[in-house]
Protein backbone atom coordinates (compact mmCIF):
# COMPACT_ATOMS: atom_id res chain seq x y z
CA UNK A 1 0.00 0.00 0.00
CA UNK A 2 1.10 3.25 -0.92
CA UNK A 3 2.28 5.87 1.96
CA UNK A 4 0.54 9.05 0.12
CA UNK A 5 -3.17 10.79 1.35
CA UNK A 6 -5.86 8.17 1.63
CA UNK A 7 -8.36 7.71 -0.21
CA UNK A 8 -11.59 5.52 1.58
CA UNK A 9 -13.91 4.85 -1.03
CA UNK A 10 -18.02 4.38 -0.48
CA UNK A 11 -20.20 1.53 -2.47
CA UNK A 12 -23.25 1.36 -3.57
CA UNK A 13 -25.94 -1.85 -3.33
CA UNK A 14 -25.84 -4.33 -4.47
CA UNK A 15 -22.58 -4.84 -4.55
CA UNK A 16 -20.28 -4.37 -1.59
CA UNK A 17 -16.74 -3.34 -0.67
CA UNK A 18 -15.15 -5.45 -3.11
CA UNK A 19 -16.22 -3.79 -6.52
CA UNK A 20 -13.76 -1.48 -5.66
CA UNK A 21 -10.63 -3.94 -5.80
CA UNK A 22 -9.46 -3.42 -9.30
CA UNK A 23 -9.26 0.82 -8.70
CA UNK A 24 -8.01 0.23 -5.37
CA UNK A 25 -5.27 -1.95 -6.85
CA UNK A 26 -4.32 0.76 -9.66
CA UNK A 27 -4.24 3.36 -7.13
CA UNK A 28 -2.02 1.82 -4.27
CA UNK A 29 0.82 2.33 -5.14
CA UNK A 30 0.77 5.96 -4.57
CA UNK A 31 -2.36 6.29 -1.86
CA UNK A 32 -3.34 4.71 1.49
CA UNK A 33 -6.21 3.19 0.33
CA UNK A 34 -9.75 1.55 2.40
CA UNK A 35 -12.70 0.57 1.56
CA UNK A 36 -15.43 -1.01 3.78
CA UNK A 37 -18.84 -2.41 3.80
CA UNK A 38 -21.21 -0.19 4.94
CA UNK A 39 -22.08 -1.01 8.21
CA UNK A 40 -25.72 -3.06 7.93
CA UNK A 41 -24.26 -4.19 4.78
CA UNK A 42 -22.16 -6.79 3.43
CA UNK A 43 -19.82 -8.18 5.96
CA UNK A 44 -20.29 -5.45 8.07
CA UNK A 45 -22.46 -6.37 11.38
CA UNK A 46 -26.64 -5.62 11.52
CA UNK A 47 -26.96 -1.64 11.88
CA UNK A 48 -29.68 -0.52 13.78
CA UNK A 49 -28.71 3.59 13.85
CA UNK A 50 -29.19 6.61 11.04
CA UNK A 51 -29.65 5.70 7.51
CA UNK A 52 -30.10 9.15 5.94
CA UNK A 53 -26.88 10.26 3.71
CA UNK A 54 -26.28 12.71 6.62
CA UNK A 55 -26.01 9.53 9.22
CA UNK A 56 -24.34 7.47 7.13
CA UNK A 57 -21.54 10.77 6.25
CA UNK A 58 -20.58 10.48 10.31
CA UNK A 59 -20.14 7.03 10.19
CA UNK A 60 -17.63 7.68 7.60
CA UNK A 61 -15.85 9.87 10.18
CA UNK A 62 -16.50 7.85 13.04
CA UNK A 63 -15.02 4.99 10.85
CA UNK A 64 -11.93 7.68 10.12
CA UNK A 65 -11.82 7.99 13.70
CA UNK A 66 -11.48 4.10 14.73
CA UNK A 67 -8.44 3.84 11.64
CA UNK A 68 -6.86 7.22 13.06
CA UNK A 69 -7.38 9.08 9.48
CA UNK A 70 -7.37 12.40 10.23
CA UNK A 71 -7.92 13.44 6.32
CA UNK A 72 -9.07 11.85 3.21
CA UNK A 73 -10.10 12.16 -0.11
CA UNK A 74 -13.64 10.29 -0.54
CA UNK A 75 -14.69 8.16 -3.62
CA UNK A 76 -18.73 7.74 -3.54
CA UNK A 77 -20.19 5.33 -5.92
CA UNK A 78 -24.37 5.02 -6.52
CA UNK A 79 -25.57 5.56 -2.80
CA UNK A 80 -21.95 6.02 -1.66
CA UNK A 81 -22.02 9.65 -3.67
CA UNK A 82 -24.33 11.40 -1.52
CA UNK A 83 -22.76 10.55 1.95
CA UNK A 84 -19.51 11.86 0.89
CA UNK A 85 -21.20 15.03 -0.62
CA UNK A 86 -22.32 15.73 2.76
CA UNK A 87 -19.69 14.97 4.23
CA UNK A 88 -17.41 17.05 2.61
CA UNK A 89 -19.63 19.50 3.42
CA UNK A 90 -20.08 19.01 6.92
CA UNK A 91 -16.70 17.98 7.84
CA UNK A 92 -14.44 20.60 5.46
CA UNK A 93 -11.64 20.33 7.92
CA UNK A 94 -11.60 16.12 7.14
CA UNK A 95 -12.40 15.59 3.56
CA UNK A 96 -9.73 16.92 1.49
CA UNK A 97 -12.14 16.05 -1.76
CA UNK A 98 -15.12 14.10 -3.05
CA UNK A 99 -15.42 12.12 -6.46
CA UNK A 100 -18.55 11.01 -7.05
CA UNK A 101 -19.87 8.53 -10.26
CA UNK A 102 -23.07 7.64 -11.32
CA UNK A 103 -25.34 8.27 -8.09
CA UNK A 104 -28.81 9.69 -7.19
CA UNK A 105 -27.89 13.54 -6.24
CA UNK A 106 -30.73 15.09 -7.43
CA UNK A 107 -34.27 14.24 -6.18
CA UNK A 108 -36.12 15.32 -9.16
CA UNK A 109 -33.36 14.66 -11.59
CA UNK A 110 -34.16 12.10 -14.68
CA UNK A 111 -33.84 8.67 -14.01
CA UNK A 112 -35.16 5.02 -15.34
CA UNK A 113 -37.71 3.41 -15.17
CA UNK A 114 -36.47 0.95 -12.72
CA UNK A 115 -35.43 3.52 -10.13
CA UNK A 116 -38.70 5.44 -10.23
CA UNK A 117 -40.65 2.44 -9.32
CA UNK A 118 -38.03 1.19 -6.28
CA UNK A 119 -38.46 5.41 -5.06
CA UNK A 120 -41.86 3.91 -4.87
CA UNK A 121 -41.08 2.76 -0.92
CA UNK A 122 -43.94 0.34 -0.46
CA UNK A 123 -43.10 -0.97 -4.08
CA UNK A 124 -39.39 -0.97 -3.03
CA UNK A 125 -39.78 -3.13 0.18
CA UNK A 126 -42.45 -5.67 -1.23
CA UNK A 127 -39.95 -6.16 -3.83
CA UNK A 128 -36.51 -6.46 -1.51
CA UNK A 129 -38.10 -8.75 0.61
CA UNK A 130 -39.88 -11.24 -1.68
CA UNK A 131 -38.08 -10.98 -5.09
CA UNK A 132 -34.28 -9.88 -4.07
CA UNK A 133 -32.84 -12.34 -6.62
CA UNK A 134 -35.12 -10.39 -9.32
CA UNK A 135 -33.89 -7.37 -8.29
CA UNK A 136 -30.16 -8.47 -8.24
CA UNK A 137 -30.55 -9.56 -11.45
CA UNK A 138 -31.63 -7.02 -12.97
CA UNK A 139 -29.91 -4.61 -10.93
CA UNK A 140 -26.81 -6.45 -12.63
CA UNK A 141 -27.96 -6.66 -15.88
CA UNK A 142 -28.09 -2.99 -16.50
CA UNK A 143 -25.28 -1.93 -14.74
CA UNK A 144 -22.82 -3.84 -16.31
CA UNK A 145 -21.17 -2.96 -19.97
CA UNK A 146 -19.89 -5.54 -22.97
CA UNK A 147 -16.50 -5.56 -21.40
CA UNK A 148 -17.72 -5.49 -17.45
CA UNK A 149 -14.90 -7.18 -15.79
CA UNK A 150 -17.75 -8.93 -12.91
CA UNK A 151 -16.29 -12.34 -12.48
CA UNK A 152 -18.25 -15.31 -11.39
CA UNK A 153 -16.91 -15.01 -8.10
CA UNK A 154 -17.20 -11.55 -7.39
CA UNK A 155 -20.64 -11.37 -8.48
CA UNK A 156 -21.25 -14.59 -6.34
CA UNK A 157 -19.89 -12.42 -3.27
CA UNK A 158 -22.13 -10.17 -4.08
CA UNK A 159 -25.04 -12.44 -4.09
CA UNK A 160 -24.16 -14.42 -0.98
CA UNK A 161 -24.56 -10.77 1.41
CA UNK A 162 -27.23 -9.58 -0.49
CA UNK A 163 -29.57 -12.39 -0.32
CA UNK A 164 -29.22 -12.02 3.43
CA UNK A 165 -32.55 -10.78 4.79
CA UNK A 166 -31.09 -8.66 7.38
CA UNK A 167 -28.48 -6.69 4.58
CA UNK A 168 -31.85 -6.05 2.35
CA UNK A 169 -33.94 -4.88 5.83
CA UNK A 170 -30.75 -2.63 6.07
CA UNK A 171 -31.03 -1.54 2.11
CA UNK A 172 -34.89 -0.86 2.40
CA UNK A 173 -34.49 1.50 5.50
CA UNK A 174 -32.02 2.96 3.86
CA UNK A 175 -33.79 3.86 0.89
CA UNK A 176 -36.77 4.89 2.84
CA UNK A 177 -33.93 7.35 4.55
CA UNK A 178 -32.37 8.48 1.21
CA UNK A 179 -35.92 8.86 0.14
CA UNK A 180 -36.96 11.84 2.54
CA UNK A 181 -33.57 13.64 2.60
CA UNK A 182 -32.72 13.96 -1.44
CA UNK A 183 -35.05 17.04 -1.53
CA UNK A 184 -32.94 18.63 0.91
CA UNK A 185 -29.56 17.58 -0.06
CA UNK A 186 -28.62 20.80 -2.24
CA UNK A 187 -28.51 22.86 1.28
CA UNK A 188 -25.40 20.85 1.69
CA UNK A 189 -24.34 20.73 -1.51
CA UNK A 190 -24.29 24.47 -1.17
CA UNK A 191 -22.29 24.33 2.00
CA UNK A 192 -19.01 22.49 -0.18
CA UNK A 193 -15.77 24.05 -0.07
CA UNK A 194 -13.44 21.08 -0.80
CA UNK A 195 -12.62 20.42 -4.31
CA UNK A 196 -15.40 17.88 -6.38
CA UNK A 197 -14.91 15.70 -9.07
CA UNK A 198 -17.99 14.21 -10.91
CA UNK A 199 -17.32 11.31 -13.15
CA UNK A 200 -19.85 10.00 -15.35
CA UNK A 201 -20.96 7.61 -18.33
CA UNK A 202 -22.32 9.27 -21.08
CA UNK A 203 -24.91 6.67 -21.67
CA UNK A 204 -25.49 5.94 -17.58
CA UNK A 205 -29.09 3.89 -17.75
CA UNK A 206 -29.95 4.85 -14.28
CA UNK A 207 -28.38 8.37 -13.29
CA UNK A 208 -28.72 10.78 -16.46
CA UNK A 209 -25.86 13.02 -16.12
CA UNK A 210 -28.11 15.79 -15.59
CA UNK A 211 -27.59 15.13 -12.13
CA UNK A 212 -23.95 15.94 -12.37
CA UNK A 213 -24.84 19.17 -14.74
CA UNK A 214 -27.01 20.45 -11.66
CA UNK A 215 -24.74 19.90 -8.99
CA UNK A 216 -22.11 22.02 -10.74
CA UNK A 217 -24.79 24.38 -10.61
CA UNK A 218 -24.63 24.25 -6.95
CA UNK A 219 -21.27 23.48 -6.52
CA UNK A 220 -19.61 25.78 -9.22
CA UNK A 221 -15.80 24.78 -9.06
CA UNK A 222 -17.29 21.37 -9.38
CA UNK A 223 -15.50 19.16 -12.24
CA UNK A 224 -17.10 16.79 -14.56
CA UNK A 225 -15.66 14.30 -16.83
CA UNK A 226 -17.83 11.99 -18.97
CA UNK A 227 -16.67 8.84 -19.87
CA UNK A 228 -18.13 6.95 -22.79
CA UNK A 229 -19.98 4.11 -22.67
CA UNK A 230 -23.31 2.72 -20.22
CA UNK A 231 -21.22 1.11 -17.73
CA UNK A 232 -23.12 1.66 -14.16
CA UNK A 233 -19.26 0.21 -12.69
CA UNK A 234 -16.77 2.89 -14.11
CA UNK A 235 -13.93 1.61 -11.43
CA UNK A 236 -14.38 -2.06 -12.67
CA UNK A 237 -14.93 -1.20 -16.05
CA UNK A 238 -13.02 1.31 -17.02
CA UNK A 239 -10.27 0.84 -14.39
CA UNK A 240 -7.26 2.63 -15.88
CA UNK A 241 -8.98 5.33 -17.38
CA UNK A 242 -10.86 5.96 -14.05
CA UNK A 243 -7.52 5.86 -12.07
CA UNK A 244 -5.70 8.24 -14.25
CA UNK A 245 -8.49 10.66 -13.34
CA UNK A 246 -8.66 10.11 -9.75
CA UNK A 247 -5.41 10.40 -9.51
CA UNK A 248 -4.79 13.69 -11.98
CA UNK A 249 -7.64 15.20 -9.51
CA UNK A 250 -5.71 14.52 -6.32
CA UNK A 251 -2.61 15.83 -7.72
CA UNK A 252 -4.31 18.94 -9.15
CA UNK A 253 -5.56 19.14 -5.25
CA UNK A 254 -1.66 18.91 -4.52
CA UNK A 255 -0.16 20.87 -5.99
CA UNK A 256 -2.60 24.47 -6.58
Amino acid sequence: MGTGPSIIFLHGYPENHCVWLPLMKSLSFQYSVLAFDWPGMGGSDVWDGGTTPKAMAKRIVEIMDSFKIKTTHLVGHDMGGQPSLVCAAEYPDRILSATVMNSLLIHDAKTSWEIRYLRKLWLNQFFLSYFPSLVFSRALSTFKSKNSALTPNLKNDFWEYFKKKEVRHFIIRMCFGYQAQLPRLPKYYKKIKVPVLLLWSEENKHFDVDHAHRLTKLVPHARLEILKGKSHWLGLTQTIETAKMIDDFIKTIAYA
